[in-house]
């Protein structure tokens, strides 16, 4: 691997954090130097705020990150101050992790935490797409750190950390690509640390692809849990979608969309049409709605799948050389060719939630929003993403010093109802 030169410091991906709205449980903006009207101990760091009305509103050397007063009239955030015209160039090109930067740092018993790994944790396995032995290893990674790959087999190392600005090619899979270094199938693994609320982590792969396992997220999920998760003294941000996004491609039986709208939780529904008998006898609509349905149970455990009559063309293209019985369900013209045959009626709609999950989480922050997809993939989920960026108007950065005023998809085990 040949590493480019190692760009300047990694920009922080978080904004301010801001102090607790008692009306409405969500977060608003707090400007540098305040210290908020709660049980909270406050550090705050570094300069350039700026501070407007009682609301507060937020700015660093970039321009204003946007008010988030909370109304006690709609018992919901007010809309963030509009960004400049430079602040939306710079969404644009750089997502979230090139426009927000960190300067407070709260600690508060009841808020919903960040979390990372107990210890290290390694596996080896083989990439679906290369074929070629992978070697992965976790590591727990400082609050406010993201979800961080590093490709160890470059010297220098090159790291590579989560934004939806960093997807390149999405054919088959999601690869994160900087400067030509590329880490590829990441949704499996991302989807994981999603499921189980892992926010810091640093992703080390000796090659460029992480391995496929058994082509679903149980074997990431046994990992993590086989190390255990640590809470982090730091509030968890969470992109709250303040509006419908959406994104389309074709018409009729042949369109394909996805979309987010604003929700108070986190839920996904797909549906799928792939004309096929051995999956259109299978449940073609799902939803799971992470204020009921557990990760773990719901979606772990769904695999990837793909048919015999591709896999020459797929392979003369360099994808899917890795792939067998054992990491992906196998169809002829007609049927399932694994011998265990599925493990759910509806193994092929969840697949694609749990990729879904996965793309989605590559934001750099877990969503409070509704999806809902047809026929979508990596390519268009990506494009989501991209398309919620480019608006500034259509989300917001939100925590939750309260653990019982957040929604359950967020909330840490044994939290009051």
């Amino acid at each position: 691997c040949r590493a480019p030169a190692r760009a300047a410091a990694r920009c922080a991906r978080q904004a301010a954090p801001p102090t607790m709205s008692a009306t409405t449980g969500f977060a608003a903006s707090l400007p540098l130097g305040m210290t908020p009207a709660s049980s909270c101990a406050v550090v705050v760091s570094g300069s350039g705020a700026a501070a407007r009305g009682e609301g507060g509103v937020w700015a660093n050397a970039g321009g204003a990150i946007g008010a988030m007063a909370a109304s006690a009239a709609t018992r919901a955030p007010a809309i963030p101050a509009r960004v400049g015209k430079n602040e939306e160039e710079t969404l644009r090109n750089k997502g979230i992790c090139g426009f927000l930067e960190k300067r407070t740092i709260e600690f508060c018993p009841n808020m919903v935490a960040q979390h990372t790994l107990r210890a290290v944790a390694r596996t080896v396995g083989i990439g679906l797409h290369s074929g070629t032995r992978v070697e992965l290893v976790l590591r727990p990674a400082p609050p406010d750190t993201g979800i961080v790959f590093r490709r160890t087999d470059c010297h220098p190392v090159v790291e590579i950390p989560v934004s939806a600005m960093a997807v390149g090619d999405t054919r088959m899979a999601s690869t994160l690509d900087q400067g030509g270094v590329r880490i590829a199938t990441v949704e499996h693994l991302m989807s994981a640390l999603a499921g189980l609320g892992i926010d810091n982590c640093y992703v080390d792969v000796d090659a460029a692809e992480i391995p496929i396992m058994d082509g679903s997220a149980a074997s990431f999920v046994f990992l993590i849990r086989s190390v255990g998760i640590a809470e982090q003294a730091a509030a968890r941000r969470v992109v709250r979608v303040r509006k419908p996004v959406e994104v389309r491609e074709g018409s009729g039986d042949q369109a394909k969309w996805a979309r987010l709208e604003p929700h108070f939780g986190y839920k996904l529904r797909f549906s799928i049409n792939f004309n096929h008998p051995a999956i259109d006898s299978t449940t073609q609509d799902v939803e799971v709605d992470f204020d009921r349905d557990d990760y773990v149970a719901a979606v772990s455990r769904a695999r990837t799948f793909g048919f015999v009559n591709e896999v020459e063309a797929l392979r003369a293209a360099g994808l899917a050389l890795g792939g067998s019985f054992e990491n992906a369900i196998v169809m002829d013209e007609y049927r399932v060719l694994n011998t265990d045959g599925l493990r759910s009626g509806d193994e092929f709609a969840k697949h694609k939630i749990l990729d879904a999950l996965g793309d989605l989480y590559l934001l750099g922050h877990p969503l409070m929003a509704a999806y809902r997809a047809h026929r979508s993939g990596h390519a268009l989920n990506n494009q989501l993403l991209r398309a919620l960026l480019a608006d500034p108007e259509s989300y917001e950065i939100v925590r939750f010093e309260d653990a019982s005023r957040a929604p359950r998809a967020f909330r840490p085990a044994g939290s009051a109802a």
